[in-house]
């Protein structure tokens, strides 16, 4: 079966606003400015709600370069913490480290085993430029600094076993069929994972825009969770590898959130206090950053390809997919402004893109698909997708893609010409 996907360009100027607040023991956070020690950690920002009230700030361990952002929020204790983890090659590293590091080795199942007796939630997912691990605690302050120093010790420095990569990653291994006859099964939690997720048509969709949007080889256009081809080059000298060069508290963050009885000073302090004992001494290594990846290599605007994927209908409806290049620059702002012009220009009923493609008595194409919607991805250039859905197979063709580039341009174009004040 096929499926379509496309680039075009689009120029877009938001406007931009920003808004940011710098020896101290007490991290009274009104008192704070940037570039004040606080038990370890450096001010680097003060956030403030909407009346200006002090909530939280941005702290940089000084010793290991861990970025913290905390927040005082009334809600059980909870931690976003990330490790950044740019990818090397479509075999998929960054997501075979997330199943081992808390699956795997004594230290990944204690993890789980403590959650459980101490009311504790947590979950992970493994992105282009980052990989997460998120817990959240109902067992109080306490419990949430001992998950949180198990984490550290977990992720920095695991003990998982050559074996348990093998299973995890991929391995052989023997099945009975149904008349008695024995056969070699290839297998593994990461590979059979993957394996579905390749054969499933968005997602080879949007494998195959990422690389259209970067360029073949580009960090940002590899697979994060690993092509079934890539997966079985890998070894266990590989993960080990990928992990001695990225889980480090130099190239480590976490978004952090406690109740109001739990004050600031203390979480610096109980925080530097489990980071002397999973990384003592003083770092100096430097990581890479976003600024530091290649500057995408885009196929030519208007680009069509024809994706195959398995199918037992040959007639199955598919999707056309589009996206704008990585080229955007974005604050957190210009981010929420286009997000919310996405949402009334491609999606539910009454919006632009589904008036010109779906709705029967409006339509200026009759593509047959049963539904269109858009996003925004949050990897570097902020490269935005448009996607039609349940497209009839005699419409998914090069053809019909060009046509529905035309007019998206062209609806474009007529809302960028609205003057100022204009009822449209």
């Amino acid at each position: 079966m096929k499926i379509i996907v496309s680039t075009f360009f689009l120029i877009a100027a938001l406007m931009i606003t920003t808004n940011v607040v710098g020896q101290a023991t007490q991290a009274d956070l009104g008192k704070l400015t940037k570039g004040t020690v606080v038990n370890g950690f450096r001010v680097d920002a003060i956030y403030t709600d909407a009346n200006d009230k002090p909530i939280g700030g941005r702290f940089v361990h000084a010793r290991t370069g861990f970025v913290l952002d905390l927040l005082q929020i009334q809600s059980v204790p909870q931690a976003y913490t990330y490790a950044n983890t740019f990818l090397v090659s479509d075999m998929g590293e960054p997501h075979t480290q997330e199943h081992l590091l808390i699956l795997k080795g004594n230290k990944g199942r204690n993890i789980g085993v403590s959650e459980a007796m101490s009311l504790t939630s947590s979950n992970a997912s493994t992105f282009q430029t980052y990989t997460d691990y998120p817990f959240n605690t109902a067992g109080g302050n306490e419990v949430f600094f001992d998950i949180f120093a198990n984490y550290m010790d977990t992720l920095v420095h695991p003990d998982y076993t050559k074996e348990e990569v093998a299973r995890e990653v991929r391995n052989w291994g023997v099945t009975e069929k149904p008349d008695g006859a024995l056969a070699l099964e290839e297998k593994g939690s990461v590979y059979n994972e993957m394996m579905s997720s390749m054969n499933n048509p968005d997602w080879r969709a949007y494998d195959k825009m990422l690389r259209l949007i970067y360029g073949e080889g580009h960090p940002l256009s590899l697979n994060a969770g690993g092509s079934p081809e890539g997966i079985r080059l890998m070894t266990d000298a590989d993960i080990k590898r990928y992990h001695d060069a990225n889980y480090h508290l130099g190239n480590m963050g976490a978004v952090v959130s406690v109740p109001l009885d739990l004050d600031p000073s203390t979480v610096l302090s109980r925080f530097d206090t489990i980071f002397e004992k999973t990384e003592p001494g003083q770092s100096s290594r430097k990581f890479p950053t976003l600024k530091d990846l290649p500057k995408p290599s885009a196929a030519p605007a208007g680009t069509v390809k024809v994706i195959d994927y398995p199918s037992d209908n040959p007639q199955q409806p598919s999707s056309i997919l589009l996206a704008m290049p990585a080229t955007q620059n974005l604050d957190v702002t210009e981010r929420m402004l286009l997000q919310t012009f996405l949402t009334v220009f491609a999606g539910e009923s009454n919006t632009n893109l589904y008036k010109l493609f779906i709705d029967g008595k409006t339509r200026v194409i009759d593509t047959g698909a049963k539904g269109v919607n858009s996003w925004m991805d949050d990897t570097p250039g902020d490269p935005v997708f448009i996607n039609l859905n349940d497209v009839p197979a005699q419409n998914l063709t090069p053809e019909m893609a060009g046509k529905i580039q035309a007019a998206i341009r062209n609806e474009f174009a007529r809302i960028a010409s609205f003057k100022p004040g204009s009822p449209s």
